[in-house]
């Protein structure tokens, strides 16, 4: 399964470091990777430029560090992790959300935490911390305008990751060839799920090499250890990822008839990407299940 993270771009190092300081803070970061890919093997690492162009201060870049034979191995691993990483940049767009740190425009902090993904930063004063607080202004389709503070997984420290490791280990490993394998194995996958008919079609249409998925599943596998952990007395699961209402609006969009319990109001969701995907859902606090009415393009 695929583990998508994020280089913080904030935290590109400053022309106050000489090249040999340089050089040790890149050596930090691939160190840092490298753990990370010996949990995950599937560690992708996604920058808004690519890794050639990444700007290390006092006109270098990172690929003008590589310099001699011994970091040939080092390069391999970087560019081994990079996958079409300046393109995902649009993603905050289609969100129609953009995120500042400390004042800051951040856009690697952002779509870490739009798609809930781990951050990672060089290594540096600013960045020691394991979870960083950002503002998030989402405009609404009333064309409001609504900031809140939000908080992303971070890491650029052994320590950080050592905080991250039971989240890390949280991600399911199991992967499907196609949606049609998806939906064939749902109640052995996700057995706390309930799928509205209309969702067949919309799981099955998920072919083999389908971008969306592995988030897909990602998501349901989320949402089931949820519905698994839903504590007795309380009103709804605590959510693994981001999960929020539809604006008051739009809510008569999400009106479908539940499996269990008449027509409900299904305007929970939980994004995915590629693209502003939804997975809209009703929390039954009757038996903590979870059922599934939507999973595709906005409603």
């Amino acid at each position: 399964m695929r583990l998508v993270t994020f280089l913080n771009e904030l935290s590109q190092p400053s022309d106050r470091m000489s090249d040999g300081e340089a050089k040790e803070n890149v050596g930090k970061l691939i160190k840092l990777l490298r753990e990370i890919k010996r949990i995950r093997s599937g560690l992708e690492l996604h920058s808004i430029q690519p890794l050639v162009s990444i700007n290390m201060g006092n006109q270098r870049t990172l690929s003008s560090l590589r310099t001699d034979g011994n970091t040939r191995e080092e390069w391999q691993f970087l560019r081994g992790l990079e996958n079409r990483a300046f393109d995902l940049a649009g993603e905050l767009h289609d969100l129609t959300m953009d995120y500042e740190h400390k004042g800051v425009p951040c856009v690697g902090l952002g779509l870490a935490h739009a798609i809930d993904a781990l951050a990672v930063s060089f290594e540096g004063a600013d960045w020691s911390e394991s979870s960083l607080e950002l503002v998030c202004r989402e405009l609404a389709n009333d064309g409001e305008l609504s900031e809140s503070l939000v908080c992303v997984r971070h890491a650029a420290t052994e320590e950080n990751l050592a905080d991250l490791q039971e989240w890390l280990r949280l991600i399911p490993l199991k992967n499907y060839a196609s949606g049609e394998e998806m939906w064939e194995r749902r109640a052995e996958a996700f057995p706390s799920l309930l799928f509205l008919p209309r969702t067949e079609q919309q799981i099955v249409s998920l072919k083999n090499g389908s971008e969306a998925l592995g988030p897909v599943n990602l998501r349901l596998w989320q949402l089931e250890c949820a519905a698994q952990n839903w504590e007795q007395g309380r009103g709804s699961p605590s959510f693994l990822s981001k999960v929020t209402p539809e604006h008051e609006q739009r809510k008569s969009l999400c009106q479908f008839e539940s499996v269990a319990s008449g027509v409900q109001y299904f305007d929970l969701h939980a994004r995915y990407t590629p693209g502003a995907g939804r997975i809209h859902m009703w929390c039954n606090p009757e038996n903590h299940t979870i059922e599934i009415a939507h999973i595709g393009h906005k409603l």
